[in-house]
C-alpha cells in the first residue's frame, strides 16, 4: 500500500473517529475546524486519485454540487450544518467512486477497516469485564473528569472505551458504548460489522465474527438484537425475496400509522411493554415530529426544514427525533424522502441482506449522517461484488 492510499484509508478512519456519534467529536480540541479542514483535504486527493467519471458518477457530483449552492444561497440552515452534510456525502461519493473503478483498492481498506473495527470490539469487551465486574478505574486519562467532553449520559470511562449503567429490574449492567455516544450507536456498529464479516466469512479469520458478535450483544441494544436475528434466520435461508419486502414494509406502515392515530390507550400499552428500552420515549418524540411534519406549511413539507434544523423549529419541545425515516422527512420533506427511497429500494434489491438491516437501523438512527456508518454500508456493498476477488488479492499481499 503506497503512502497516498495510506493517507487516504488512515486519514478517513481519523476523520470518523472525531466526527458524531463518537465521543470524541464532543473534544474541545478537535473541534468542527479540524474536521472540516480534514474533509477538503480528503475530498481533494480522492477526486485526483481518480480523474475519470463515468456519466451516472458526473451526474450523482453535479447534482450534489448544484445542491449544495441552492442550500448555501437559500441559507435555511446554518453555513456548518450544511458543510458537513454534504461533506459526508461527498466523501462517501468519492470512496464509492474510487472501490468501483479499482477493486484493489476496495480490499485493501477492507483490511484495514476490519483490523480498526477489531480492535474497537476488543476494547469493548474488555471495558465491560471492567466496569460490570471489578472496581478498577482504567480511565487514565481523566476523561471522566475532562471538560473536553459534553457527557450527556453518567457513563463509566476507561482507556478501552464507555460503559451505561441500565437497570433491568431488579439487575444492573454496564451497557457498552465503546467509544460511541450511547449502546445504540455501538450496536449499530457491531451489527454493520456483523454482516460484513458474514458476507465475506469465507475468506476473513473467524475471531472478527467472534469479537462483533460478543461486543454487539453486550451493548444491550435492541437495535442490535433485531439485526442479529435477521442474520440468524437468513442462515436457515427463509424465503424472502424482494417483492415479499416491499409487502412487509406496506404492512408495518400501516400498523405504525394505526399506532399514531388510534387511542392513547394502545400506546400506553406500547410502553408498558417495551418500558425496560428507550422505545417508550422515542415514540413519543416521533409522533410529536410526525404531527409537526403534518401540520407543517406545504413548502416545508414539500422540501423540508433543513437539516439539522429540528430543534431550531421546535425549541419548546424536549428531545429530538432519531428515527431515520423521520429525520430524513423533516429535513428534505417529502418529494426527497420518496424519491431516495425508490432509488435506494432499487439499487438495493439485489442486496437483500443490506437492504433489511438498512431498513431496521433507519428506524433507530439517521445513520446518513455519520462517515463510519457510510464507509461500513459501502464495504459491505462492493463485498457482494468483489468477493470473488478476495483470494487474488490475500495472495498478492503473500508475495
Amino acid at each position: 500500500m503506497n503512502i497516498h492510499k495510506k493517507f487516504i484509508f488512515y486519514s478517513l478512519i481519523f476523520l470518523s473517529m472525531i466526527s458524531p456519534p463518537v465521543i470524541f467529536a464532543e473534544a474541545i480540541y478537535y473541534g468542527r475546524e479540524i474536521r472540516s479542514f480534514l474533509a477538503i483535504i480528503l475530498i481533494f486527493f480522492m477526486f485526483l486519485t481518480r480523474s475519470k467519471f463515468e456519466i451516472a458518477q458526473l451526474i450523482i457530483f453535479l447534482s450534489l454540487g448544484f445542491i449544495l449552492i441552492i442550500e448555501i444561497l437559500v441559507q435555511r440552515s446554518d453555513i456548518n450544518n450544511i458543510f458537513s452534510f454534504y461533506a459526508i456525502l461527498l466523501i462517501s461519493f468519492f470512496l464509492f467512486k474510487n472501490f468501483k473503478n479499482n477493486e484493489l483498492k476496495f480490499h485493501t481498506f477492507l483490511n484495514v477497516w476490519l483490523k480498526f473495527s477489531l480492535i474497537l470490539s476488543f476494547f469493548a469487551v474488555i471495558s465491560y469485564v471492567i466496569h460490570q465486574f471489578t472496581f478498577f478505574n482504567f480511565d487514565l486519562f481523566d476523561f471522566k473528569s475532562s471538560e473536553a467532553f459534553k457527557r450527556n449520559y453518567p457513563y463509566q470511562m476507561s482507556i478501552f472505551g464507555n460503559t451505561i449503567d441500565k437497570a433491568f429490574g431488579s439487575i444492573t449492567v454496564s451497557r457498552v458504548c465503546s467509544f460511541f455516544n450511547e449502546p445504540l450507536n455501538a450496536g449499530i456498529f457491531f451489527g454493520l460489522n456483523l454482516l460484513l464479516t458474514k458476507i465475506n466469512r469465507n475468506f476473513i479469520s473467524k475471531k472478527y465474527a467472534f469479537f462483533f458478535l460478543v461486543a454487539g450483544l453486550l451493548t444491550f441494544s435492541v437495535t442490535f438484537y433485531m439485526i442479529l436475528l435477521f442474520l440468524i434466520l437468513g442462515e436457515f435461508k427463509l424465503k424472502l425475496n424482494f417483492t415479499n419486502f416491499l409487502g412487509l414494509i406496506l404492512i408495518f406502515s400501516i400498523l405504525i400509522l394505526m399506532i399514531i392515530i388510534s387511542d392513547v390507550e394502545i400506546l400506553e400499552i406500547l410502553e408498558n411493554f417495551i418500558s425496560y428500552t428507550s422505545f417508550d420515549n422515542r415514540i413519543e418524540r416521533e409522533t410529536f415530529a410526525l404531527k409537526s411534519i403534518l401540520e407543517s406549511p406545504l413548502s416545508k413539507f414539500l422540501f423540508g426544514h433543513g437539516t439539522g434544523n429540528y430543534a431550531k423549529a421546535f425549541p419548546n419541545n424536549v428531545g429530538y427525533t432519531s428515527t431515520g425515516y423521520v429525520s430524513f422527512l423533516f429535513e428534505f420533506g417529502i418529494i426527497t424522502f420518496v424519491a431516495v427511497l425508490i432509488f435506494v429500494l432499487f439499487f438495493l434489491k439485489s442486496r437483500f441482506d443490506l437492504l433489511i438491516v438498512l431498513s431496521i437501523v433507519l428506524l433507530t438512527y439517521p445513520i446518513y449522517r455519520s462517515f463510519i456508518y457510510w464507509y461500513v454500508i459501502i464495504l459491505i456493498y462492493f463485498s457482494y461484488i468483489n468477493i470473488q476477488d478476495y483470494p487474488k488479492y490475500i495472495a498478492k499481499l503473500k508475495k
